[in-house]
């Protein structure tokens, strides 16, 4: 199943810093083990508005995320919706 979304939020700290977070974010060696359900993080398109201060980034993400459990138990084991 595919889904979009946009998600646009103002942050209260540094440009660099937020910036910096946004590049590094799915990609966190240390966070790893949080981040199982993740598999794959392609970047389609980014692009810096510096005018306006705003930073544009178009993601595909993939995940394996199981379905509910009685849905589960109906068809007799585990399955992944991506």
């Amino acid at each position: 199943m595919v889904r979009g979304f946009v998600q646009e939020h103002v942050y209260k700290h540094p440009w660099e810093r937020v910036t910096a977070a946004n590049w590094r974010k799915y990609s966190d060696p240390e966070h790893k083990s949080q981040l199982a359900h993740v598999l794959e993080v392609d970047t389609v398109e980014r692009k810096l508005d510096s005018d306006a201060g705003k930073l544009h980034c178009t993601r595909v993400i993939t995940v394996n995320a199981p379905g509910p459990w009685w849905l589960q138990r109906v068809l007799g084991g585990a399955f992944a919706t991506v």
